[in-house]
C-alpha cells in the first residue's frame, strides 16, 4: 500500500471527539495508517482465523477486547469514528499483546462497500441510530445501503446482532 506522508484523520459528522491524553495521541499517531480506509483491503490476506466478526461503533472497545482475549482463534474487526475510543483500545491491545483485532477509523459504510462478498461470520452493531430527528437521517447506520452491504458481506448462516 502506498500511504501519503500527509495522511490525516477525516472528521465525521460534527465531531464529538474529546481531547486525547498524551499516550492516546502518541499511539494514534503511530498507528494512523493502519486504521485507515486504505489498509482495510489487507484483511483479505488474513486467513488463519476460525471466525471473523465485525463490530460497528465499539466505543472504548470493552466487548472487542473481551472477545479477543477469550477467543484468540477468531479475528475481530472494529470500526469507530471517535478517535478516543480507538486510541484507548489500541493502548489495551498493546497492554495485552493482542494480534487478533483490527481497528478502523471512519464511517462504517465506507468500509462495508470495500469488504469482499461472503467474508464475515457476524456483524455486531452497537447502539444503532441514536438520531431520532428526521433531519438526522444521513447519520443513521441502519438504512437501505448498509443493510444491502451487510447482507452481501455476511457468510451463509452469518448473523447480525444489535445492542441497545
Amino acid at each position: 500500500m502506498n500511504y501519503s506522508d500527509d495522511f490525516k484523520f477525516k472528521n465525521y459528522f460534527s465531531s464529538r471527539n474529546r481531547s486525547l491524553t498524551k499516550d492516546q495521541k502518541s499511539i494514534l499517531d503511530f498507528y494512523q495508517e493502519k486504521v485507515s480506509l486504505e489498509s482495510f483491503s489487507e484483511l483479505d490476506q488474513l486467513n488463519d482465523y476460525k471466525n471473523i466478526s465485525l463490530e460497528i461503533g465499539f466505543g472504548v472497545g470493552d466487548i472487542l477486547l473481551h472477545n479477543a482475549l477469550n477467543f484468540p482463534n477468531n479475528l475481530f474487526v472494529g470500526i469507530e469514528y471517535y478517535k478516543k475510543g480507538i486510541a484507548q483500545l489500541l493502548l489495551n491491545m498493546e497492554k495485552h499483546n493482542l494480534k487478533n483485532i483490527r481497528l478502523f477509523y471512519g464511517d462504517a459504510l465506507d468500509y462495508l462497500k470495500l469488504a469482499k462478498t461472503n467474508y464475515l461470520d457476524e456483524v455486531l452493531i452497537m447502539f444503532p441510530d441514536p438520531w431520532p430527528k428526521r433531519r438526522h437521517w444521513k447519520r443513521r447506520i441502519i438504512n437501505k445501503d448498509s443493510v444491502n452491504e451487510i447482507s452481501r458481506i455476511l457468510k451463509l448462516n452469518g448473523r447480525v446482532l444489535f445492542f441497545y
